[in-house]
């Protein structure tokens, strides 16, 4: 990360930084998408 100020808040959060290419954060996204999505369903989640 470049801009030490933004990394240091990152940081703070405890956030992961991932440098991807856009192959790789579409499949990163899918994953994510399915893996969150089924805990929805299964826990019945919904917005109201």
């Amino acid at each position: 990360m470049a801009m030490p100020e933004i990394r240091a808040k990152l940081d703070a959060m405890d956030a992961d930084i991932m440098a991807l290419d856009g192959a790789s954060l579409d499949a990163k996204i899918q994953d994510e998408y399915k893996r969150w999505g089924e805990l929805i369903r299964k826990r019945g989640i919904s917005m109201k």
